[in-house]
């Protein structure tokens, strides 16, 4: 299982356990002392399959990065030796984030649909509406400027 925090970034606060391991609990107990703590069960098809990002802006879809772990980590983060690569997304996948986003409690301008595979399905992870990194670089050049047309449009 994985544990970390309701609320972070970058894995930050993330710790990776044996269902029953003392360790696990102990790091659970730590950060709920603190704020609120999901557990989530491991996917171990993050190490081959990677995780999978589609970006949205305005409940359409621009595009999707593939976010791999370093060998023998868990992580797909940067910063953990995580790899990035633009993705191309299947019917499928882009109809799951626009589901997603129209299930959202309130009105996001963009938001980043997280998806792991599980049981040879893509299954949401974590849903971002206030994420300062949509991969803009990996997306198509009209994906920046689609963000730029939703700003306007909010702005008037």
């Amino acid at each position: 299982m994985v544990v970390k925090p309701a609320v972070g970034v970058g894995a930050r606060g993330a710790g990776r356990f044996a269902i029953g391991d003392e360790a696990g609990q102990r790091h659970l107990d730590e950060l709920l002392a603190v704020g609120d703590v999901l557990v989530q069960p491991y996917a171990p098809s993050v190490e081959s399959v990677g995780e999978l990002s589609i970006v949205l802006a305005e409940g359409r879809v621009t595009h999707g990065v593939r976010k791999r772990p370093a060998a023998g980590e868990y992580r797909i983060h940067e910063e953990y030796g995580g790899q990035l690569e633009a993705s191309a997304l299947t019917p499928g996948v882009i109809e799951l984030a626009e589901r997603v986003w129209s299930v959202l409690p309130a009105p996001a301008l963009y938001a980043r649909v997280d998806l792991l595979e599980l049981s040879g399905g893509w299954h949401v992870l974590e849903v971002e509406v206030t994420e300062p990194r949509l991969f803009l670089e990996f997306g198509p050049a009209d994906a920046t400027e689609q963000l730029v047309k939703a700003v306007m449009a909010r702005l008037g």
